[in-house]
């Protein structure tokens, strides 16, 4: 494959970096204790209006954190930190 030909197949990595950013301001909140297992997140638009990032970017940092035991999702009630948040940080 020639150079030019990249740009075909490979695109920026911006949105990746906008969900890391909001996984790593969750992640950090819940570690600091500004919030606490049970509390509810703030509503995906909120947040995204907050942080000045998509919605997209907002629902992929969440699930990633749901994924590792940090974060609960619950169908139309929202988004909450688990009651083990802290432990599935590994931190």
């Amino acid at each position: 494959m020639r150079d030019g030909q990249y740009e075909k197949v490979f695109r920026g990595i911006r949105a990746v970096q906008r969900t890391q950013g909001v996984r790593d301001q969750l992640v950090q909140a819940i570690e600091r204790g500004d919030l606490r297992p049970g509390e509810p997140l703030p509503s995906e638009r909120a947040f995204a209006e907050l942080l000045g990032v998509s919605r997209v970017a907002v629902r992929e940092a969440i699930r990633s954190l749901e994924a590792v035991g940090v974060v609960e999702v619950r169908e139309r009630r929202g988004s909450f930190v688990a009651g083990g948040a802290r432990a599935g940080l590994g931190r």
